[in-house]
């Protein structure tokens, strides 16, 4: 919402590991180095910690993003796996076509590979992310593996990225194996107050603005709330942007990022808890914002449902009312059967009937109440953040917890993405992102949003789609769907190249998608590299789509460029006996045989 307010391009403080927001802090610039000398010299394994939120992976992705095709990379982010799946997860990264059953088949292929890329000159790199979650176990798999050694060079390096408790797991006994190859350390620190300033920033003029949002005192709190950790800045700041907006603040003050504390409690290295409805004060602001201006009401109103139950909407209207009652009152007498709208929504959500909303206290007093919510009289006896919106009803009896049930953004985004409401379930989850620690689950449904919006923009607008699909793949690198999108841009763009790695990186994740073998395929043909698409070809031709006729088609053509004349025509044949009315097989067919009888 409030990117246009603020003259933003892109929203400056997103939790994903956008390597374009990249600022790099004295401690990251020796870490990267760190990095850099350690895949140069193949000194084996190198160790990157830090504690959560410090920027481990973002850096990583940009070391990642410097490398060219001299170096094969597998990033594993899935350190819970048992052994022989883990084995085997590798193993498929770096080569997608590989079968392994068993572990000596995966010893022996990974000892063909190495070899292979050595002599081909090379570099392997093996990056295991959330390292300091491997079991004992595995550490020591993955030691044997950096035992492959070729006239005494190391043939793979690895990369070990967890948080800071992985030190303590190197340092055991059990480890001390391991512990001996590893020859470069480095621990990730949080920004300085300085840091931290030049941060913001940074991101701030990225995302298209140089002006200076946050005053000195507000990147004072931010350091003071945040402990400098990058996570828990993009957080704070997001939703003092955000509060920012609601108010019409053109620079965001120390008090904003107060109010923002109020919502959000960090703890020194990173969130702890979210809270997930806004404050009584800004959800008024919202409120009134909504009702003084047409155009806030969609986004104002669908904040309102995401964030509240019936009781919490009721009473955040009634508050909106008795401080726009002097204001913009013919607005808001406007706007009550919008807001009757709304409630309805959600009351029919919870199943029960809305209660008609009676403004009876003074603005004064209703300002009062808001303010003792957020900052109560005995510090010892401090209120639940959601307290000013959860009011005793007029029986003296509060609510029980079924008649204000909790709204999950994750459930309401899932089911707008079963119903191709891409952009609905895009905002949703945009809310549960920040209002609560990321899940796995979030990233997932994020992700599938973002390449459901994708597809339905690639063709008006291919960068968009592109971005888009960049940041879904940033979100849940496992998403075999974005990076198939990805393809379809690069190949509308001519970029074959980057849209073979594109569909590598789907049959990676995802081997069992025969467009992607298809589109891989078509790309192949086009460059002139028919050996390569008549292997892709065959492979969709195995797995039966319901295009087979057109895979057979593709397969004759390939085939018939290479000399495989006889091949050709039987597939070809092939294809007519599925689909007897398809003309352009049939026309081929024929100038094909008139050519050979002539």
């Amino acid at each position: 919402m409030y990117l246009s307010y603020y003259h933003l391009k892109d929203k400056p403080f997103q939790i994903s590991t956008d390597t374009r927001f990249l600022w790099l802090s004295e401690n990251h610039k020796e870490a990267l180095a760190t990095l850099k000398y350690g895949l140069l010299q193949q000194n084996g394994f190198v160790v990157l910690t830090g504690a959560v939120g410090t920027g481990k992976t973002t850096l990583v992705n940009a070391l990642l993003e410097m490398l060219d095709k001299s170096v094969q990379v597998a990033t594993i982010n899935h350190p819970t796996l048992d052994t022989l799946d883990f084995l085997r997860l590798i193993a498929k990264t770096y080569d997608p076509q590989v079968t392994a059953d068993n572990k000596a088949d995966i010893l022996l292929f990974f000892k063909a590979f190495l070899q292979a890329a050595h002599a081909r000159g090379q570099t392997v790199l093996l990056v295991v992310d959330e390292a300091h979650r491997l079991s004992t176990t595995l550490l020591e798999e993955i030691r044997l593996l950096s035992n492959m050694e070729l006239n005494g060079q190391r043939l793979l390096n690895i990369f070990f990225v967890g948080q800071s408790e992985l030190k303590t797991m190197l340092s055991s006994q059990n480890s001390a194996a391991l512990r001996q190859r590893i020859t470069l350390y480095y621990e990730l620190n949080p920004f300085s107050e300085q840091q931290t300033a030049h941060y913001v920033r940074h991101r701030l003029k990225i995302a298209g603005t140089e002006q200076l949002l946050f005053t000195p005192r507000a990147l004072r709190a931010i350091q003071r709330f945040s402990g400098g950790y990058p996570r828990a800045i993009n957080i704070l700041c997001d939703r003092a942007l955000l509060t920012g907006y609601v108010k019409e603040c053109d620079t965001l003050d120390d008090a904003i990022i107060a109010e923002c504390m109020a919502e959000i409690s960090i703890n020194p290295k990173g969130i702890r808890r979210m809270s997930s409805a806004p404050t009584a004060a800004s959800l008024t602001a919202l409120a009134h914002k909504a009702a003084v201006s047409a155009a806030a009401w969609i986004p104002a109103g669908a904040s309102l449902v995401l964030h509240m139950g019936r009781e919490t909407l009721r009473t955040a209207t009634r508050l909106a009312a008795t401080v726009s009652r002097r204001k913009a009152l013919p607005l808001v007498l406007a706007s009550l059967p919008v807001i009757a709208a709304v409630i309805l929504i959600v009351a029919t959500r919870s199943g029960t009937s809305p209660q008609p909303i009676i403004v009876t206290e003074p603005k004064a007093a209703a300002e009062k109440k808001a303010v003792a919510a957020v900052v109560p009289a005995d510090p010892q006896q401090a209120a639940p953040a959601t307290s000013a919106l959860d009011p005793t009803p007029p029986d003296g009896q509060r609510p029980s917890q079924e008649s204000a049930p909790k709204i999950d953004n994750t459930v309401l985004a899932e089911k707008a993405i079963s119903e191709k409401r891409f952009q609905a379930a895009l905002d949703l989850l945009e809310g549960a992102r920040q209002n609560n620690p990321a899940t796995a689950r979030t990233a997932t449904l994020y992700s599938q949003a973002l390449v459901g919006v994708a597809e339905q923009v690639m063709s008006k607008s291919p960068a968009k789609a592109q971005a888009m699909l960049d940041q879904a793949v940033a979100v849940d690198p496992a998403n075999a769907l974005a990076y198939f999108g990805l393809g379809k841009v690069y190949s509308h763009q001519k970029e074959y190249p980057q849209a073979i790695d594109a569909y590598r990186n789907v049959l990676r994740l995802d081997p069992s998608l025969p467009e992607a073998y298809f589109n891989l395929g078509f790309i192949y043909a086009t460059t002139g590299k028919y050996a390569s698409a008549e292997e892709m070809f065959t492979h969709v031709v195995q797995m039966k789509p319901d295009y087979l006729d057109k895979a057979l088609f593709n397969l004759a053509v390939v085939q018939q460029k290479r000399g495989k004349n006889q091949q050709s025509v039987a597939n070809l044949e092939h294809a007519l006996a599925i689909r007897p009315d398809n003309p352009k097989v049939q026309a081929y067919l024929d100038q094909f045989r008139q050519a050979h009888n002539n």
